[in-house]
């Protein structure tokens, strides 16, 4: 996979946005406000982001990257429908929860679409990067109709969260880990 992903173009770097910097902020509150805590690094190895369970890495960055925040959804997505954390410390995410048994392709594919959705609804066009990503992980067109139905919820639970805080003053800080 990783010799694929060196010749197909699966993320968009340096697209950088003001207007992406709320959506940024309200998916770095909801991590926070559910306990996942979120670590902004250097260098992850070539990954853009990685979710463990009530932890994510993510690239560095100052909360304009459209494909940052992309990866951050992408990210929260895996712990609301791969991971156990959530699904055990809040009952009502519970409902989200598919985990792991159908492999690390359909996951992958999941996570991103469901990325891909979030971002899209405000606007912000990665759908080439996206299905590239999704093709890398072997999705076709059936697979991923089957992969729509299953993160709907997860998506509709993330703008429903974005468009919550979309209205609220955003302080110099908020938003940025410790």
């Amino acid at each position: 996979d990783i010799e694929k992903r060196d010749e197909i173009k699966w993320f968009e770097d340096n697209m950088l946005s003001d207007e992406v910097r709320p959506i940024y902020t309200a998916l770095m509150k909801f991590a926070q406000e559910n306990g996942i805590e979120v670590h902004l690094e250097d260098d992850l190895g070539g990954a853009r982001g990685s979710s463990a369970s009530g932890k994510i890495s993510l690239l560095r960055n100052e909360g304009n990257d459209v494909g940052i925040t992309k990866t951050l959804a992408h990210e929260i997505s895996h712990e609301l429908l791969h991971q156990n954390y959530l699904k055990n410390r809040n009952s009502k995410y519970a409902q989200y929860f598919v985990g792991k048994q159908e492999g690390r392709q359909l996951v992958e594919q999941q996570a991103e679409l469901s990325a891909w959705m979030v971002m899209a609804s405000y606007g912000f066009d990665l759908k080439t990067t996206s299905l590239n990503y999704v093709a890398i992980w072997g999705a076709d067109k059936d697979a991923m109709i089957r992969v729509f139905d299953t993160v709907t919820g997860v998506v509709n639970l993330l703008l429903d969260y974005i468009n919550g805080h979309l209205n609220q003053p955003v302080s110099e800080t908020e938003g940025a880990p410790a």
